[in-house]
């Protein structure tokens, strides 16, 4: 007979290692991290479900002492690419969107401009002075209703509300319906459900102007998906983007997927060449070759291809002038 001797580790209560600093309040959240010269960042957001961005006037937040540069989508379209898909299925159609909507807003609360300033009640102050117009178009809020004959379009270039199509078989469907001695038909409505954790999202970025690296500081529960994403998004070498995770207020989930306010802040250290330091005050096309030269021998561009891309955000502006008027 084989007897089994307990190691010891089974019932018995370990010490975690993060214990100590959480019950000491040592532990640093992405809140108590500070980075000399600190500016701090808000995003002005969508209102409604649906519409159109016919214009946004930032020059009274900009006018706002304290305020120190304000970024609009039609600011950053040229300058990074849409956001990735990390977990994509099969059969997804391309719904690409950017860290800030640039001509159209297709759910409440989708950001618009990032508002940046000395201090967070400067720069809540500053987003209130922002003026945009909305074009508001009908809204489909539940499936039944996005698929009906008519149906508002999301995304023009598709046919339909659809996200995505697959096929695929197993076994005999129609046999075992068929057989089953009940069959049971019903219509299931399934509530909204969120991770809700106590700490929101949060995120720093500090760009090193001489070693040309990024470091972000977030609150991501995939750091690594994080880093892949922010170098493709930024068109950075992914062994110049370092994501670093503070201590985490929770998460169930929820900040595992990569959200666009880790573009838009780190685009925007980019500018201010870490996030919080500097003093550039840039809007529009001089907010864009700030941000353009400073990434252009990460790209590997060339002074002709720089002033080709500056053309053509140019040109882009003028035609959404036009538009505005």
């Amino acid at each position: 007979m084989t007897v089994v001797t307990s190691s010891g580790w089974v019932g018995r209560p370990v010490p975690r290692r993060e214990d100590v600093d959480l019950l000491s309040g040592r532990a640093r959240y992405i809140a108590d991290l500070t980075r000399p010269g600190m500016l701090h960042a808000v995003f002005l957001r969508s209102p409604v479900p649906h519409a159109r961005i016919d214009a946004v006037d930032s020059g009274p937040a900009l006018a706002l002492p304290g305020g120190r540069a304000v970024l609009t989508g039609r600011d950053i379209a040229h300058l990074v690419k849409p956001q990735p898909t990390p977990h994509r299925v099969w059969g997804q159609r391309e719904t690409p969107y950017f860290a800030l909507a640039i001509d159209r807003v297709r759910y409440v609360g989708e950001a618009v401009a990032i508002v940046v300033a000395d201090t967070p009640y400067l720069a809540e102050d500053a987003r209130e002075l922002i003026e945009v117009e909305w074009g508001v178009l009908p809204a489909v809020a539940d499936v039944m209703s996005s698929r009906a004959a008519g149906a508002e379009r999301l995304y023009d270039h598709l046919p339909d509300n659809i996200a995505g199509v697959f096929d695929t078989e197993m076994g005999d469907v129609d046999r075992a319906f068929e057989e089953a001695d009940v069959v049971v038909r019903r219509r299931f409505e399934i509530p909204r459900v969120f991770g809700c954790p106590l700490e929101g999202r949060g995120v720093l970025a500090e760009w090193d102007v001489f070693g040309g690296g990024l470091t972000v500081w977030s609150t991501t529960q995939s750091l690594h998906v994080a880093r892949d994403c922010l170098a493709e998004t930024l068109g950075v070498p992914e062994h110049k983007v370092r994501v670093i995770v503070p201590a985490l207020g929770g998460g169930f989930g929820a900040k595992f997927h990569f959200y666009p306010e880790e573009v838009a802040v780190s685009l925007q250290d980019v500018l201010l060449r870490r996030t919080g330091i500097g003093t550039s005050r840039c809007q529009g096309r001089d907010c864009a070759e700030a941000i353009a030269h400073r990434m252009a021998p990460l790209l590997g561009w060339s002074a002709r291809r720089l002033d080709a891309e500056l053309e053509a955000y140019q040109a882009h502006v003028a035609r959404s002038q036009r538009f505005r008027g």
